[in-house]
């Protein structure tokens, strides 16, 4: 583990019962040097949900929480050099899932692909984009 990185683990999980229940949580663990204790969120229930949303609405809410602690207490987390987020859901995290470049050409297509159809959870992954530089900005990894 690197001791300067800030690590943020978020999940998503399906019941996989007939109203496609499911919820997602987050874990940060915080590097020594920061001197605090490791966070871990559960953020209720989903209902009609996909597992590919769950997930993306975990990663979101993990940025959400590190913004509003960089906001409040940017002096104590200055030692913190890199951010990494880690998620268990292979979409995610290969590079064509939340790419950058690959949302900012999607929403440019007017969230179609280059076949012409609609992106799944797009308004996630336009989110997810907006939370990314804001974070970038912030916290300045």
């Amino acid at each position: 583990m690197n001791p300067y990185a800030l690590y943020i683990k978020c999940d998503g999980s399906m019941n996989y019962d007939s109203k496609n229940t499911g919820g997602v949580g987050f874990e940060i663990i915080f590097p020594d040097s920061v001197g605090l204790e490791s966070i871990r969120e559960s953020l209720g229930r989903y209902e009609g949900a996909n597992i590919e949303r769950l997930e993306l609405e975990a990663l979101i809410s993990g940025m959400e929480y590190i913004i509003e602690l960089y906001e409040k207490d940017r002096d104590r987390l200055s030692s913190i050099n890199t951010l990494i987020f880690v998620t268990d859901r292979f979409r995610l995290n290969d590079r064509e899932g939340t790419n950058p470049f690959k949302i900012k050409e999607w929403r440019k297509n007017k969230w179609c692909n280059h076949e012409g159809k609609a992106i799944k959870n797009h308004d996630l992954l336009d989110k997810l984009d907006k939370k990314r530089k804001k974070l970038s900005d912030i916290a300045r990894c």
